[in-house]
């Protein structure tokens, strides 16, 4: 599309200058379609990535909980140790 000059501007619109001018919106103004498109492969990428994100963090939540249970055993198994250390030491004399 040219630039018009002072000239063209003084002269009345032909029907060829509105086609020129549709044919220049149309190559290079998105529509409504092109941008619902865009639109939904946005979306489409934007859910994959989330299933990503959510399956790595459903893995770290069960690492977690199986790993906060084995504490809990271990922190259990501590404790009955020393109650047990406790008495063989009063038994024994040592403590």
């Amino acid at each position: 599309m040219f630039k018009p000059t002072k000239k063209d501007l003084q002269q009345p619109v032909t029907v060829g200058d509105f086609v020129e001018f549709t044919d220049f919106v149309i190559g290079n103004v998105a529509m409504k379609t092109d941008l619902a498109q865009v639109e939904s492969r946005l979306t489409d990428k934007i859910y994959t990535s989330q299933d990503k994100v959510m399956k790595k963090l459903d893995i770290v939540l069960t690492e977690l909980s199986a790993t906060s249970g084995n504490a809990d055993q271990y922190r259990d198994e501590v404790k009955d140790h020393e109650e047990r250390i406790k008495h063989l030491e009063a038994h024994s004399g040592i403590a």
